[in-house]
């Protein structure tokens, strides 16, 4: 999805996916999770990997969305508004209970949990500023990693050690405690993903009226264009191996995931044709599972959330 007109088009609807839950461990690899409308309201679904066999595991009232798994596989942080604000909660997957990490006026939304788990970066904007935050798993020792107007996207490096995250100035790099910010590319880069194996990213960019995944190494060169469709293509996911790369596509009109090898020989495959809006996938690493969020809602709309809260 991609949001406002920071980078036009995809970026347009961005903000409203709706997604995540959980699977014990064991089921990781043979089942997808995802958010769907199809009775109404944004709901977590499971299913197998080919769409069959879905059901309905969340039945909450509330709007979920931007899932991002532990490294243990047995909790999900993401962004809802089932206590009446936008805030990151976390989700135990073994009992479906989610409790409130985060507690500011605003919109926080977009987390990425650290692979030691201890930790939790997040954007978050408070109606003058958009910028990364950082905090513990438990939501405790909260604030901002960026400065700036508009920050967003954050992935954590693989060693912990970095926090990648776009800008209205590209893509940059910034140690996890803080510091520096190193500039990748002057890319307007978005939903960026940092590969399993740590040298590589993956993220869209928005050009000449489409939105294509791209992939450069982390020193920012070896810019490659990934998908070359006339249709959106957004939100890249990385396999746990590191050979394919999910992401949302509208090529086909409305939004499903698609996945394609890295090396980009093949063509495109869809994974999802469910009739609603499906985006926003996040492969799980090893032991977890493909998350994906389907929201009921017109394309056009797809990003308003995170629309209305960048400039």
């Amino acid at each position: 999805m991609a949001r406002r007109s920071l980078s036009a088009g995809a970026w347009q609807f961005l903000g409203v996916v709706a997604v995540v839950v959980a699977l014990p461990l064991g089921a990781a690899e043979s089942t997808i999770t995802f958010a769907s409308d199809r009775n109404g309201n944004m709901e977590i679904y499971v299913m197998d990997p080919d769409g069959g066999n879905a059901r309905n595991v969340s039945r909450n009232a509330a709007w979920d969305w931007f899932p991002t798994w532990a490294p243990d596989g047995e909790q999900i942080a993401f962004s809802s508004e089932r206590d009446g604000d936008c805030e990151i909660c976390a989700l135990d997957v073994n009992n479906e209970k989610a409790r409130r990490l985060t507690r500011r006026a605003g919109l926080d939304i977009a987390p990425s949990w650290s692979p030691s788990g201890l930790h939790i970066a997040y954007e978050s904007w408070d109606g003058t500023s958009q910028r990364v935050h950082t905090m513990d798993a438990d939501g405790a020792n909260s604030g901002p990693l960026t400065d700036g107007p508009r920050a967003g996207d954050p992935a954590w490096s693989m060693d912990g050690s970095r926090i990648a995250y776009s800008s209205h100035r590209g893509v940059h790099t910034i140690g996890a405690n803080g510091g520096a910010p190193a500039q990748l590319v002057v890319d307007d880069g978005r939903e960026l993903a940092w590969s399993p194996d740590g040298q590589r990213l993956a993220y869209s960019v928005f050009e000449n009226g489409s939105r294509d995944i791209y992939i450069m190494r982390v020193d920012g060169d070896g810019l490659t264009r990934l998908t070359k469709h006339a249709g959106f293509d957004y939100e890249p996911a990385w396999s746990p191996d590191g050979r394919e790369i999910a992401f949302t596509s509208e090529r086909d009109g409305g939004a499903n995931i698609f996945v394609i090898d890295v090396d980009g020989r093949d063509d495109p495959r869809a994974i999802t044709r469910s009739g609603t809006l499906d985006g926003q996938p996040a492969w799980a690493r090893p032991g977890a599972s493909l998350l994906a969020a389907a929201v009921g809602v017109a394309p056009a709309t797809w990003g308003w959330l995170r629309g209305r809260g960048s400039k």
